[in-house]
């Protein structure tokens, strides 16, 4: 191979190697940016406009549930002949009754931390997309499955940016990359010669198949809860309907539960 047409092999290797890694690192943002950001805030709208009224009729269909359960429980000591023991037919509920509890203690600890996003200040888009490409900028010049051979200082500003950005402290994080040139300088040279030649292909295998793991990361995350939730979010009437079937079923539940009280006081 003359020299010309090695020289145009290694810069078409190197534009593609250089493609690849703005591909890859825009992918794996991406990804970090629906775990972090986007699947809680779509998490939290439902929670707030939908989830609450679930969680208010699954607390509801439970007491139904003991309700019915306590009434059976009773009338089997009036067919033995007994005076029913109140306290033991109670204690026997919370034992039979425990995880279906459990259940709702979590739906309702997610109630409250969604309370709390919910009235959090919000980052307007301009502040969003400024984060963003701060964390890019990291991510292309420190994650490690981008850069194999990061040095010592380099790892260690990682983690740092990846606890900044995980605590959404972004002043912090815009700091650590104000940092990242400096740290990483050089990082990504290539000997023009067949040995570099050879490394920047098995680079780009790699990110070529690094780019295919994180599509498929992608794809399968938006398949799943909470990212399912924007087809009735985004839908104005849809939700409204689905509100409104919830309210029903809540007085539903709540007449239920009225007429299962009045049984019981009457004996």
């Amino acid at each position: 191979m003359d020299n010309t047409t090695f020289n145009a092999e290694f810069a078409q290797c190197l534009f593609r190697y250089n493609a690849l890694k703005e591909q890859v690192a825009n992918a794996i943002e991406t990804y970090s940016h629906l775990v972090d950001t986007q699947g809680p805030n779509i998490e939290t709208q439902y929670m707030m406009l939908v989830g609450q009224y679930e969680i208010h009729a699954m607390r509801l269909e439970i007491e139904v549930k003991r309700w019915k359960r306590r009434l059976t429980l009773r009338q089997q000591y009036v067919n033995r002949g007994e005076k029913p023991d109140m306290v033991a037919i109670e204690a026997l509920l919370d034992e039979e009754f425990a995880e279906w509890r459990k259940k709702l203690e979590g739906a309702v600890e997610k109630i409250k931390d969604s309370k709390l996003l919910w009235d959090m200040e919000k980052l307007s888009d301009e502040d969003t997309s400024v984060i963003r490409c701060d964390y890019l900028k990291a991510v292309k010049k420190l994650h490690p499955d981008l850069n194999p051979d990061l040095s010592e200082a380099a790892v260690s500003l990682w983690n740092k940016v990846q606890d900044a950005y995980a605590k959404k402290d972004w002043r912090r994080l815009k700091f650590l990359v104000s940092l990242v040139d400096e740290v990483t300088a050089g990082q990504d040279a290539f000997d023009e010669t067949p040995e570099g030649l050879e490394k920047l292909r098995a680079a780009c295998a790699r990110l070529e198949e690094k780019e295919h793991e994180v599509s498929r990361q992608i794809a399968e995350l938006k398949a799943h809860e909470p990212f399912t939730y924007l087809v009735l979010l985004e839908d104005e009437e849809l939700l409204k309907q689905k509100q409104n079937d919830l309210k029903t079923k809540i007085a539903d539940l709540e007449a239920v539960v009225e007429k299962y009280e009045r049984m019981w006081n009457n004996g």
